[in-house]
């Protein structure tokens, strides 16, 4: 089983919609696929449920039997036990959404990932906050790990440029 989590110290740069993204990508190629949501505002947990509760206009799509969401255990061994049981389950990929900022709880979330994708928008404030993520990465966590795997990842272009 692996793991990705999206780290970015500023909101709205896309760490969400990287793993909607990365998760669509992997069940359409036959992975089963968790999700876990830290974020406060649970978009990524909530995905079945708003889904299901989505005033589609026509046939409701059905949803996928190799996607499932939960949110983020209440600490780090709660969260390994968690990791523990869906690699049991036969999950191949599980996404680690993080809340915004440089928390402890989002260092645990790096230590227990096999890959880090910081997303960014192409905006300075997202770009610079990126590098920041990736400092504070490589400080808090890639000293205990060696040389973590982590990517910067543009998700979202403005269209009039």
């Amino acid at each position: 089983m692996r793991t990705i989590a999206t780290i970015q110290q500023k909101g709205g740069a896309g760490k969400t919609t990287a793993n909607y993204l990365i998760a669509s990508g992997a069940i359409s190629n036959g992975l089963k696929v968790h999700c876990i949501d830290g974020d406060r505002n649970s978009q990524l947990g909530e995905w079945e449920r708003r889904s299901q509760d989505y005033d589609w206009k026509g046939e409701k799509p059905i949803w996928p039997e190799n996607l499932s969401t939960s949110q983020m255990p209440g600490d780090i061994d709660l969260l390994y036990n968690h990791l523990n049981d869906l690699e049991k389950q036969g999950v191949d990929l599980v996404l680690l959404d993080t809340r915004p900022g440089s928390n402890a709880d989002t260092e645990d979330i790096a230590y227990a990932t096999d890959v880090i994708l910081i997303p960014t928008r192409a905006e300075a404030a997202d770009y610079e906050l990126a590098v920041e993520t990736n400092i504070w990465i490589k400080a808090a966590v890639g000293m205990h790990l060696g040389t973590l795997p982590h990517a910067c990842s543009c998700v979202q272009a403005p269209q009039n440029r």
